[in-house]
C-alpha cells in the first residue's frame, strides 16, 4: 500500500517526513559513523559507553543518554561532530520519485513537516537543488532538537495542541521513526520505496 492509498483508509491533515532513506536516500559513507560517535562520547564521558553502537536505534540512544547526562552543551558538541563528518562524507542523494510528486502534487491538501536527524548543512543540498523548502511548515533537523529521534522532542515543537493528534502520521522507515510516533500516540506509515 502506498501513502495515498493509506490516506484514503485513514484520512490525516499534517504528514510528518522523515528524510533519508523515505524521502530521499543520503548518498553518504557511513562506514566510520558508529566510530566517531563512539571517540565523541568517550571524550566527553567515558562510562557512557563500552562499545561503538551497532544500529540507528543505539546510536541516536547514546546520543540521548549523553544529552541527558551532560546537557545542552554535550548536545552541541555531539552535533557539531555529526555534522562535521556527515558532510565531509556527504555525496548526493536520491529521490523518492513517488513522494517528491505527492508532495508536489498535494500541497494545499495537507500540512507537511520534515522531521530529519541529519544535520541541517547535510540536507542543504537536497532542499535548495528540490526547491522544497517551502513545501514544509516545519523543518527539524539534529541542531533543532535537544533530544534526537526515538525521543518525541521534535514532535512536541512540531505539535500544536488546538488540533487532534490522530489528525498527524509520521511517515518513515525506521524503528526509531516508528517508535516515536509510538511514545507520540500518533500514527505511522512504514515507507519502504529504498528497500524493496
Amino acid at each position: 500500500m502506498d501513502l495515498e492509498e493509506y490516506l484514503i483508509k485513514n484520512p490525516k491533515k499534517y504528514l510528518i517526513f522523515d528524510l533519508d532513506e523515505t524521502l530521499i536516500r543520503l548518498e553518504v559513507d557511513w562506514n566510520g559513523v558508529y566510530e566517531m560517535l563512539f571517540t565523541a562520547v568517550k571524550d566527553i564521558d567515558p562510562s557512557l559507553v563500552s562499545k561503538a553502537p551497532e544500529s540507528a536505534l543505539e546510536f541516536y540512544n547514546l546520543v540521548n543518554k549523553t544529552t541527558l547526562k551532560h546537557g545542552k552543551k554535550a548536545k552541541k558538541k555531539l552535533d557539531e561532530t555529526i555534522a562535521e563528518y556527515e558532510i565531509s562524507h556527504y555525496v548526493s542523494y536520491s529521490p523518492n520519485p513517488s513522494l517528491m510528486s505527492f508532495i508536489r502534487t498535494h500541497k494545499d491538501r495537507y500540512s507537511f513537516s520534515l522531521w530529519t536527524s541529519n544535520a541541517k548543512g547535510t540536507i542543504r543540498d537536497f532542499l535548495q537543488k528540490e526547491q522544497f523548502e517551502h513545501y514544509f511548515k516545519n523543518i527539524i533537523t539534529l541542531e533543532s532538537v535537544l533530544f534526537t529521534k526515538p525521543h518525541t522532542y521534535g514532535f512536541d515543537i512540531i505539535y500544536d495542541p488546538n488540533n487532534v493528534r490522530k489528525d498527524y502520521l509520521m511517515i518513515g522507515d525506521s524503528e526509531n521513526d516508528k517508535i516515536m510516533a509510538q511514545n507520540a500516540g500518533i500514527d505511522f506509515f512504514k515507507e519502504t520505496y529504498f528497500t524493496r
